[in-house]
């Protein structure tokens, strides 16, 4: 027991009783007498309690009665006599003992403490759901916002492209603006100079993407919530929640692996399997980043803190380590005539339509590197640039719908205007063109840049039904003649006057390269390319 409830006087082990067994009875056992330790009594000046330990209240009692414990009856309760209980041979056993240590804080606090802290509590927690009521940002505000953003990044296009492109020229200097535009590549994204597309070879290499915690924990900041305490998780979940657009499926893509623009065999670019949604929730976010950062000061650049995901990839957007690079194929589509002059096509994105650079003007045809099967084997068939640039003609310029292959069904390539567009490049009446790959600053996506000439007899025979619009916006074709499209003229003086803020970086870099090498690309057909 911790104390003896008896007045009877303090005995003493004996040494002969100690000897004669293993745990003497005074071993863990505590005597009061009188208020203090028998051990010491006469021996130090310990403060004495007139009162029997027996007479001492309970805690129960004590706060009923409202009576007031002297600090020796305190800490007889708490089983801490410290300077008026003296233990010997360890600390008091028992349930006893650890029951008043459980009750060691709470039994010293009176009704009215007790009432104060919990309604200290009660307030706490009403200040931290009010302020979730009350908050600026609740979650129809972070989604209006989210909304908003998206068309203000959408109304300055061209002002953030040029100003995400500054911002990876200063942080890497090998890259370079293609002419006027702010289309960026460098060195490694090209071969010395255009080959024929055919050269360039695509080989399937399986790989796992890559998952870079700090960069998905980066692109989590420009997302809305999702609920009063999460924001989505991913970009393309919130688009397609808060503003769909009406061509938004998360389809199969090929995913870039690497690239060697140099090899002795001609250009490689190794592909591994990839999904349409990981390009938008990289993309998008990073550009929409770049939107918000610049919405009050627009045209200056951000300081690095408040772009933390443009800030990890501003010296390297290309680390294929890093990031899930999803490659488009933009075709600059040329009709020669017999004189040895040439019009080009374009096609303007229409608003809620597509997913990404809505109601600005990109190459047709232009589209994703992918399968055109749900195929697991649509790979072998699909991983081909002229096979994914005859079916974007297909659907673009003639209207087509998108081949999804949503059964697993693959494309008969044998069939019109596939074997048509097959036979014109057999004959060399179509010339197909690679000047290697670029960088679209705004969203860091990459194209593969390609130019078509066809000779115009050849461009009327295979697009003689040619549309006026289709699922992704409208065909800037020129004047009809004869029923057939005619195109823009392809001039310095034409391109000049195309608008440059709504002009995708794309278009406008295929325009100036494609002038800057128009004798090779406007020979005649059999030529030998200059």
């Amino acid at each position: 027991m911790p104390f003896s409830r008896s007045r009877r006087p303090a005995r003493r082990c004996s040494r002969r009783a100690r000897r004669s067994s293993n745990r003497s009875p005074c071993a863990s056992e505590v005597l009061l007498v009188d208020g203090f330790d028998s051990t010491t009594a006469g021996r130090r000046g310990t403060r004495r309690d007139s009162r029997d330990p027996s007479d001492l209240p309970t805690p129960g009692e004590d706060h009923a009665e409202g009576r007031r414990s002297s600090t020796v009856e305190r800490r007889a309760w708490d089983g801490l006599p410290r300077a008026t209980v003296r233990q010997r041979g360890g600390p008091p056993a028992g349930v006893g003992h650890t029951r008043r240590r459980a009750l060691r804080w709470g039994m010293h606090m009176d009704l009215e403490q007790w009432l104060g802290l919990a309604g200290l509590v009660a307030a706490g927690v009403g200040v931290y759901y009010a302020r979730g009521a009350l908050a600026p940002e609740d979650v129809g505000e972070s989604r209006r916002s989210f909304v908003s953003g998206r068309k203000d990044m959408s109304a300055r296009f061209g002002e953030l492209s040029e100003t995400a492109a500054d911002i990876h020229v200063r942080a890497r200097p090998a890259l370079e603006r293609i002419g006027t535009s702010a289309l960026l590549w460098e060195p490694a994204m090209r071969p010395p100079r255009p080959v024929p597309l055919r050269q360039v070879t695509l080989v399937w290499q399986e790989n796992p993407p890559p998952a870079d915690p700090a960069l998905l924990r980066a692109a989590q900041r420009s997302l809305p919530k999702e609920t009063r305490s999460q924001r989505y998780e991913r970009y393309s979940s919130a688009l397609g929640d808060l503003a769909r657009p009406a061509l938004f499926e998360d389809r199969p893509s090929f995913r870039l692996v690497r690239a060697d623009w140099s090899h002795p065999d001609g250009p490689r670019l190794y592909f591994g399997a990839g999904q349409y949604f990981d390009l938008i929730d990289q993309n998008e976010a990073v550009a929409h980043e770049l939107a918000e950062a610049t919405r009050r000061e627009p045209g200056r650049l951000p300081s690095r803190g408040r772009l933390p995901m443009r800030g990890l990839l501003a010296d390297d957007p290309l680390l294929l380590a890093r990031r899930k690079v999803l490659p488009s194929v933009g075709t600059l589509t040329l009709r020669r005539t017999p004189d040895g002059q040439a019009s080009f096509f374009l096609l303007k994105r229409g608003k809620g339509k597509v997913a990404t650079g809505e109601e600005t003007y990109g190459p047709l045809p232009g589209g994703m590197i992918q399968p055109a099967s749900l195929s697991p084997l649509a790979h072998r068939r699909d991983l081909s640039l002229w096979r994914v640039i005859m079916r974007e003609y297909n659907e673009e310029l003639l209207g087509a719908p998108e081949a999804t292959g949503d059964t697993g069904t693959e494309v008969d390539y044998g069939r019109p205007p596939y074997s048509l567009l097959d036979a014109a490049l057999d004959d060399g009446s179509l010339r197909m063109w690679c000047f290697g790959m670029a960088l679209e600053p705004l969203h860091l996506a990459v194209c593969v840049l390609t130019v078509a000439v066809f000779e115009a007899r050849t461009f009327d025979t295979v697009f003689a039904e040619a549309v006026e619009e289709n699922d992704e916006g409208s065909v800037i074709s020129g004047r009809r003649a004869d029923g057939a499209v005619v195109g823009l003229p392809f001039t310095e003086a034409s391109v000049a006057d195309l608008p440059a803020d709504r002009m995708s970086s794309p278009a406008a870099g295929l325009l100036r390269l494609a002038l800057q090498h128009q004798e090779m690309l406007l020979a005649p057909p059999g030529a030998t390319p200059g």
